[in-house]
C-alpha cells in the first residue's frame, strides 16, 4: 500500500470536481432543452414537485417515526395547486412516479382545475436526454431542480411537505 501525496489527492479531487461540474452542465442543458421543447419561458409557469414513493413504500415506518404522509391523490393535488397558483396558467408537474395511470390522472385533474398547458416534467426531461442517460434518475432530478428554480413559483409535496390547504372562504 502506497500512501498518496497531497498533490496526488488534489489531482483526484480536481477530477471528481470536473465530473460534478460536467453533470451540472448536463442538467442545465437538459432543463433548457426541456423548457424550449415545452415552449415555456423562465418565470412563465408554476412547478409542482410530487414525491409519493416514500409513503407508498413505507407508510407504517413513516407513521412510527412521526413523519407525515401527505395525500398525493391527483384531485387533492389539483385543489392544492389551484390555491398555490391562483393565476393558473402553465404548470409543470415533477414526480419520480412512472405509473402511467397515476400520471394520466394527475394531468387530467390539473387540467380540470384550470391549468394549461400541463406538462409531466420528468418524462419530458427524460425525452430530452441522450438514450444512455434516460435511466439516470439523478440527472433527471438535477434537471428538474433547475427547471423548478426557473418557475415563477414551486410547491413541493411529499414526506413531511404537504401542499398548503386552501384558505377557508371569508
Amino acid at each position: 500500500f502506497k500512501q498518496k501525496t497531497a498533490y496526488e489527492i488534489r489531482l483526484s479531487l480536481v477530477g471528481s470536481e470536473m465530473c460534478i461540474r460536467d453533470r451540472s452542465a448536463l442538467a442545465e442543458d437538459a432543463a433548457g432543452r426541456f423548457l424550449a421543447a415545452a415552449g415555456l419561458a423562465r418565470g412563465a409557469y408554476g412547478a409542482l414537485h410530487v414525491r409519493r414513493g416514500d409513503e407508498l413504500r413505507r407508510p407504517k415506518a413513516m407513521r412510527d417515526r412521526g413523519q407525515v404522509a401527505c395525500d398525493t391523490a391527483p384531485p387533492t393535488l389539483a385543489a392544492s395547486a389551484a390555491c398555490s397558483f391562483p393565476g393558473r396558467g402553465a404548470l409543470v408537474a415533477f414526480t419520480d412516479e412512472r405509473d402511467a395511470g397515476y400520471l394520466g390522472d394527475l394531468a387530467f385533474s390539473l387540467r380540470a382545475a384550470g391549468f394549461g398547458p400541463v406538462v409531466l416534467g420528468d418524462a419530458a426531461i427524460r425525452d430530452q436526454l441522450a438514450p444512455g442517460d434516460r435511466d439516470d434518475n439523478f440527472l433527471t432530478f438535477a434537471a428538474a431542480d433547475v427547471a423548478m428554480a426557473r418557475a415563477r413559483a414551486a410547491v413541493h409535496v411529499g414526506r413531511g411537505h404537504c401542499a398548503p390547504p386552501c384558505p377557508p372562504p371569508r
